[in-house]
């Protein structure tokens, strides 16, 4: 390799230095979940929770939602599907857990009295303050069907469960 191929490799090897640790700074300044990153098919680099999104993306039908915000400190993310079901998980060193649940069969049952609005629906808020826990659910009605979608928390105080379901956005539509 002439002197002029491996100065293209080094600028190379520098740009991508650069970027992986630009996405590092990003991601320590933005409360990072997951500062392990990926590259997509398009050689983009991902965050471990942009793979998650865009493996649900991928394989799920119904609507998805997921967080603007998030409590300082969540640092993992895990996903599930099962039938129309789906699950992201967050969770933190210090034993916060935030699932934002889509797609549930089912429906509310008897409504806890307080409510917000969520994405344009009536959402219920349920605290267990023994447990620890805030649960915020709503109904979408999709092709017909209606189907449970919310957020369940534990060891998370209501304003950070609240202003986590405020701030949701909804990534994908059907």
């Amino acid at each position: 390799m002439g002197q002029t191929g491996r100065l293209v490799e080094m600028r190379f090897v520098t740009r991508a230095l650069i970027v992986v640790l630009a996405a590092s700074v990003v991601g320590c300044i933005t409360g990072c979940r997951d500062r392990s990153l990926h590259l997509n098919r398009s050689g983009n680099l991902l965050s471990y929770e942009d793979k998650i999104y865009a493996d649900l993306q991928r394989t799920y039908r119904l609507k998805i939602y997921r967080p603007r915000y998030l409590p300082p400190g969540v640092t993992s993310v895990t996903s599930e599907v099962v039938g129309t079901e789906a699950r992201v998980i967050y969770r933190s060193s210090k034993g916060c857990f935030i699932e934002l649940f889509f797609g549930v069969k089912g429906d509310i049952g008897i409504p806890p009295a307080e409510t917000i609005n969520v994405a344009g629906h009536k959402a219920y808020v349920a605290e267990d303050r023994a447990r620890r826990s805030v649960t915020i659910a709503w109904m979408e009605q999709i092709e017909g069907s209606w189907y449970l979608y919310g957020l369940n928390t534990r060891n998370l105080p209501k304003e950070d469960a609240l202003k986590v379901v405020k701030l949701l956005y909804l990534y994908r539509r059907i």
